[in-house]
């Protein structure tokens, strides 16, 4: 069944938008909540693919220039959601990978859903690379902006450290391990499995 055929997108997606810590947090576990689904035998395009986001990391910066009043809050926006974009990437990158192994822990078809439908996943950046990016922006925020819980941008911060840890990390450090990608895609699955968050019916593409 297709989960977002019935839904009719709402407002137009604009990569310079000024996003609040609090709009940040929602896309970010939405983003989150769809490569669960995704993880656990959702379709590619039903799931990662409805976020545009993923679709334009490149493009989320400020649309305007350093003077305006908005522009530290807009580009420390962008920043946090250009860095969780890049992290969730690599993530697909790596669970893809490991479940193309052919022990790997799932049956293409059965246990998950495997095609891209042309849509290349693969990222330029290695996983340390990533990882390296992630700590470098996570101390540029903490610098920039008030880390109050009140606020908001402590949990952005949080958000992006557990992203770095539970994504991309733990994929760099099975590889540097020796582990195989199997066993690495394993482990991703069965924590998919085990989760408690319930099932839920996601919106269309045009929607984040």
């Amino acid at each position: 069944m297709d989960v977002g055929g019935t839904v009719s997108p709402v407002g137009q997606f604009d990569p310079h938008a000024v996003l609040s810590p609090h709009e940040l947090m929602w896309i970010m576990d939405e983003m989150a909540a769809r490569e669960l689904a995704w993880l656990r035998g959702s379709t590619m395009a039903q799931t990662i693919f409805t976020s545009l986001h993923y679709h334009n990391a490149l493009e989320l910066r400020p649309g305007m220039t350093a003077q305006d009043p908005r522009f530290e809050a807009a580009e420390a926006a962008c920043v946090a959601l250009r860095a969780f974009v890049l992290a969730f990437a690599k993530s697909v990158d790596l669970v893809y990978a490991a479940f193309l192994d052919t022990n790997g822990p799932a049956r293409d078809g059965e246990d998950v859903w495997l095609d891209p439908y042309g849509i290349p996943l693969e990222t330029t950046e290695t996983p340390d690379e990533v990882v390296a990016y992630l700590d470098q922006i996570t101390l540029w925020l903490e610098d920039r902006m008030e880390m109050e819980a009140e606020n908001g941008w402590e949990q952005v911060v949080m958000r992006l450290r557990f992203r770095k840890v539970s994504g991309v990390q733990d994929g760099s450090d099975a590889s540097r391990r020796g582990s195989t990608l199997s066993s690495f895609g394993r482990r991703v699955h069965r924590r998919a499995r085990r989760s408690s968050r319930p099932r839920r019916q996601y919106p269309g593409h045009s929607t984040t």
